[in-house]
């Protein structure tokens, strides 16, 4: 959604940067700031920050504390707006425009604040928000409206996940063929992901009528040890696999001879993107909240 949003910016004039927490990189450094597209270890960025930076949109900051990420980014660039993912809970800094989003398939992120549940904050805290978007279907929820409603007035927009094509892994871990989302081919592949909602991604793959012999889930960020994909694409042979298949945040998390370890079956990432129902309204929002809080 990050991308999304400061790709509409970008094409509507506006020169986006990128805001992120980083997290589970090693870096020991307190702040890093890093060119739009450039090349750096996902050890220095953690796995989502890769994925804004491999956006190319604008520039990156990355740190715990990011008005100090901010703060650092803008000495160095000419930006026109920050784009933050994931900091609806970040007070340090004055945000303009807070586009919150909900998970269809989970909204109420268990029921309650951790431990019993996954909340961050009460469905109260939706009153600070100037949009609501659910994530992961077009279709509407009129009970998840009228329990949005009753917290706040924002517009509420619906999205949805759309595969964009695959991408072969190739042996500098970069990309060494691309597919259509429709166009694979595999006869048999084998699936395996470490994502917070592993259901979003076999959900994805069950649409575009890939059928699995097996699938893998591991916790979300997981880092992949060399011997757990040595391991993953052994049992692929055994299953007669002639694909491998997992998502772009995965890529980042595999070892450097991942290629190397899986070399008698590829191993394919999907790109995504996503696609809104009202986008020019949402993004007009935002505008016009950038100038009224400029």
């Amino acid at each position: 959604m990050a991308i999304w949003l400061a790709s509409e910016l970008r094409a509507a004039g506006v020169r986006p940067g990128f805001l992120t927490r980083g997290y589970r990189r090693q870096s020991l450094e307190k702040v890093v700031v890093i060119e739009a597209g450039a090349t750096v270890a996902v050890t220095v960025t953690g796995d989502e920050a890769q994925l804004l930076l491999r956006s190319g949109l604008g520039p990156l900051g990355i740190g715990a504390d990011r008005r100090l990420a901010g703060e650092a980014l803008l000495r160095g660039h000419e930006v026109d707006a920050l784009v933050m993912d994931d900091g609806f809970q970040h007070w340090r800094l004055r945000r303009v425009c807070d586009v919150v989003l909900l998970d269809a398939l989970d909204p109420l992120s268990g029921g309650a604040g951790f431990p019993l549940g996954r909340q961050r904050e009460s469905f109260e805290a939706l009153g600070r928000a100037h949009a609501v978007v659910v994530t992961r279907g077009m279709r509407r929820w009129p009970g998840l409206e009228r329990m949005i409603a009753r917290h706040t007035s924002a517009p509420v927009f619906y999205s949805r996940f759309v595969a964009r094509g695959w991408r072969r892994l190739g042996p500098d871990g970069g990309c060494a063929e691309e597919r259509a989302a429709e166009a694979l081919g595999a006869k048999r592949p084998v699936a395996f992901c470490g994502l917070g909602n592993p259901a979003s991604f076999w959900s994805t793959l069950a649409g575009l009528g890939i059928r699995t012999a097996r699938r893998w889930r591991f916790g979300d960020h997981h880092r992949y040890r060399p011997m757990e994909v040595r391991r993953l694409a052994a049992q692929a042979q055994v299953l007669g696999a002639d694909a491998m298949l997992t998502t772009a945040k995965d890529v980042q998390n595999l070892p450097a001879e991942a290629a190397a370890l899986c070399a008698a079956i590829p191993l394919w990432w999907l790109e995504i993107g996503v696609e809104l129902d009202r986008p020019g309204e949402l993004v007009a929002l935002v505008r016009s909240r950038l100038v009224a809080g400029g």
